[in-house]
């Protein structure tokens, strides 16, 4: 049997993300992207920041890839809950 070893990283991109899922679906839209756009914001400065050993949870591809990708991601994410006109 084995076991899943979620690492403290991992989980500072995963739980701003299902926090903000959460506040989306309760209503509260703009906000809740907001939290959505957060979690790969963090993954990108954790990655940019850390060395590969304390974030291998987060190493996909090199490192430069990886943090224009999650910047990238937190940026559309942003603009496309922000932008939203609501009413």
């Amino acid at each position: 049997m084995s076991h899943f070893k979620v690492g403290v990283p991992w989980l500072v991109v995963v739980l701003p993300v299902a926090l903000g899922l959460a506040v989306v679906f309760g209503g509260h839209v703009r906000v809740g992207g907001i939290l959505l756009a957060v979690g790969p914001l963090l993954g990108a400065i954790m990655r940019a920041v850390l060395p590969e050993r304390v974030v291998p949870d987060l190493k996909v591809r090199s490192r430069g890839t990886d943090v224009a990708l999650y910047a990238l991601g937190a940026i559309v994410t942003f603009v496309a809950f922000t932008g939203v006109k609501l009413g």
